[in-house]
């Protein structure tokens, strides 16, 4: 480098400010996953009914979870909200269903007469007794048991021949296809994991007035109004989100005596006119596969589209009964996912050899074994979620085919092989970037530019914190680390 940017350094704020924020940022979110894990709906071992006849087990519950995510559901329904749109939302629909259930239960015991009998005095009675009764918690922790009203154990044993309705077609079902699910012991566990999630969304928690999901979903009938918290901390989340933008722009724009730079120039090298190194020039069919990926995720969001259109048929054909919604969606999901992920390693990489003014011994073989690693791993993966909700992986389909998270489908062994590619690739950063750290003007930068590549397979690994029969809630909050933290705010904003 040459003029006023030989001698241009870039702030040490830079560093401070992004420990300083990923410390307090991880803290928060670590805190709450530790309550999540001491707050989250209790998996009662026994769900009986009030003379003592068992309805359902904890084995159920947990048994009826992984049905639920081996055959894709959650591409197409969503439970508790988090999921896709193709379906309904399984623990929304229930908990009506369940609460027309309860009342029309009562207006036969009271009144003698069915719901829409009633005359609107005597069905707001009804439906405020029916709210009692599914806000009254009746689980004990001592016996591990939950005792369920009568309308509880009737609603239940109606949920099989509910299922079989709803898995008949696909135009029922939002393009899954015909008889997705049939075996009668598979629907009884989907039942039971179905029913739990629709008891812990209105039952009181111990201890305060909403229910274990906040009084979510929103269902007047069931009693499920927002809480006063819920407003209060979505008005809070706004107002700090815009006003700690507003902060942080001000300081970074008007106050340079703060550190944020420290003249004119720019610090960073300049590639104009640089000669291309061989490890740059092996980056260039990573933006090729990008490109590929990145057509083909169009091609499957625009038969997604189709399918919300027309579920039923694809211009005549049965396209559900090889490629179901469930899994186009998965596909979408996973390209966008690949297609961007492959852009920013091959990005860095390229800047990385700019930034060290060469390429280190070997580098080029190295890109071109990350490069074959995640082809495999692009196209294995695809591959497995299809054979995985195609039931062709009876015993190996949560590691090598479909896990059923919505963002985290592929198979554990392929996220496993995705984490041990992206710290490889960690790793020929290091190597590029060894010159540059030793060069007192270019170590701030490459110092930081390492500092956020490192996030990326780091962040990565909560990915493999659980597995499918981890409680429904904790994955969740695992979830909430992947899809907002390492793809919203480390892929894409380090991009």
């Amino acid at each position: 480098m040459s003029g006023s940017c030989a001698t241009e350094k870039l702030s040490p704020w830079w560093r401070r400010a992004s420990i300083v924020t990923m410390v307090f940022g991880l803290s928060v979110l670590i805190l709450l996953t530790i309550k999540v894990y001491h707050e989250a709906p209790p998996v009662p071992d026994k769900v009986a009914g009030a003379d003592g006849t068992v309805l359902f087990t904890g084995d159920d519950i947990r048994d009826g979870q992984q049905v639920f995510l081996r055959y894709g559901l959650m591409d197409n329904g969503s439970i508790w909200g988090h999921g896709a749109l193709l379906g309904p939302d399984f623990s929304a629909e229930y908990l009506h269903t369940l609460s027309l259930q309860y009342a029309t239960s009562v207006a036969q015991q009271r009144l003698g007469r069915t719901l829409d009998g009633l005359a609107p005095i005597q069905r707001a009675m009804v439906e405020a007794e029916a709210r009692v009764a599914l806000k009254r918690n009746r689980y004990e922790p001592q016996t591990g048991v939950l005792v369920v009203e009568p309308g509880f154990g009737d609603w239940f044993r109606n949920q099989i021949s509910v299922w079989n309705v709803y898995f008949s077609s696909s135009v029922n079902n939002g393009g899954l296809g015909a008889a997705t699910i049939s075996d009668p012991a598979e629907l009884r566990q989907l039942s039971a994991f179905v029913a739990w999630t629709a008891w812990a969304s209105v039952a009181t928690r111990p201890g305060t007035s909403h229910s274990y999901t906040n009084n979510f979903p929103f269902d007047p009938v069931a009693g499920n109004t927002p809480t006063a918290d819920a407003v209060l901390w979505s008005a809070l989340s706004l107002v700090f989100l815009l006003g700690g933008t507003a902060v942080v722009l001000l300081a970074f724009g008007k106050f340079e005596y703060l550190g944020w730079k420290s003249g004119a120039g720019h610090p960073h090298p300049g590639p104009t006119g640089a000669p291309v190194t061989p490890g740059q020039r092996a980056t260039l069919k990573y933006f090729a596969l990008a490109a590929l990926l990145f057509l083909a995720q169009v091609l499957v969001g625009s038969a997604v589209a189709h399918y919300r259109a027309d579920p039923g048929t694809f211009y005549g054909f049965d396209l559900a009964a090889w490629l179901p919604s469930n899994l186009l969606r998965t596909w979408h999901l996973q390209l966008a996912i690949f297609w961007i992920a492959t852009a920013y390693v091959a990005g860095a990489l390229f800047l990385a050899a700019a930034l060290g003014e060469g390429d280190p011994p070997g580098q080029r073989k190295g890109i071109d074994a990350l490069f074959w690693a995640l082809v495999v791993v692009a196209v294995g993966s695809l591959a497995g979620e299809w054979a995985g909700m195609r039931q062709l992986l009876p015993d190996l389909w949560f590691w090598f085919g479909n896990q059923g998270w919505e963002y985290l489908e592929l198979g554990r062994a392929w996220q496993m092989l995705l984490a041990a590619a992206l710290m490889f690739w960690f790793a020929l950063l290091v190597r590029a970037l060894i010159p540059a750290l030793r060069d007192p003007e270019r170590r701030e930068i490459a110092g930081l530019f390492l500092f956020a590549a490192l996030a990326i397979p780091v962040v990565y690994l909560p990915a493999m914190f659980f597995n499918a029969t981890t409680h429904f809630s904790v994955v969740d909050a695992w979830r909430f680390w992947i899809i907002h933290l390492w793809v919203e705010g480390v892929l894409l904003n380090s991009s």
